[in-house]
């Protein structure tokens, strides 16, 4: 398997988890108006969550609770309608690659050299509503965490997780998109870096 690279737009406060209204100010801010994979699983028996909690993070091992929804190509309003009835545990909006976030992926790629970059752009991007965690590639230990995060993906490894970190949060497109997530949320934002 091929290394994995995320990196979260997430609220600073590990419990915040958003209003309808604020994942639809969110919606607007990223001029989305379908969403490609909408899906959310309920709450996983114990027997899930030690073995999440004790097997290597890989996305292969997620998951084995069935979902409460998947649906392909589908209005936000019906991905927030599925999220507000359905009620998930956790729920996973893939949007698809445009508007702002296609605009992101370029400045994200001009912005950053390619040496540092290697073979990773994060272009993949999903809103992520429930518990989520970020651990350290050789460690294990929990290096972020919280309940609501947007998340920028895709294969490869830059050379330097630290330094890309850096130069990502210095693009100036990427400091507009947090000042607008404060300002759609009513609360402090931040970015955090994770390897898989």
């Amino acid at each position: 398997m091929g290394l994995y690279t995320s990196i979260y737009f997430h609220p600073t406060s590990t419990g915040f988890y958003p209003t309808e209204v604020q994942v639809r100010n969110i919606m607007a801010e990223l001029r989305v108006q379908f969403v490609e994979i909408a899906s959310g699983e309920p709450k996983p028996p114990l027997l899930e969550v030690l073995r999440r909690k004790y097997l290597p993070r890989m996305v292969e091992t997620y998951p084995i609770v069935p979902d409460l929804f998947w649906e392909k190509n589908v209005s936000t309003e019906r991905a927030i309608q599925l999220w507000r009835e359905q009620k998930p545990h956790c729920a996973h909006f893939m949007l698809k690659h445009e508007t702002l976030v296609a605009e992101l992926t370029t400045a994200i790629e001009q912005g950053i050299s390619a040496d540092l970059a290697r073979d990773f752009l994060p272009w993949d991007t999903g809103i992520n509503l429930g518990n989520w965690e970020h651990c350290d590639y050789n460690t294990g230990k929990i290096t972020a965490k919280g309940r609501f995060a947007i998340s920028r993906s895709g294969n490869g490894c830059p050379r330097s997780l630290k330094e890309y970190h850096t130069a990502f949060s210095s693009i100036p497109q990427v400091r507009n998109f947090l000042s607008s997530l404060e300002a759609a949320t009513a609360t402090p934002w931040t970015t955090s870096i994770n390897l898989t």
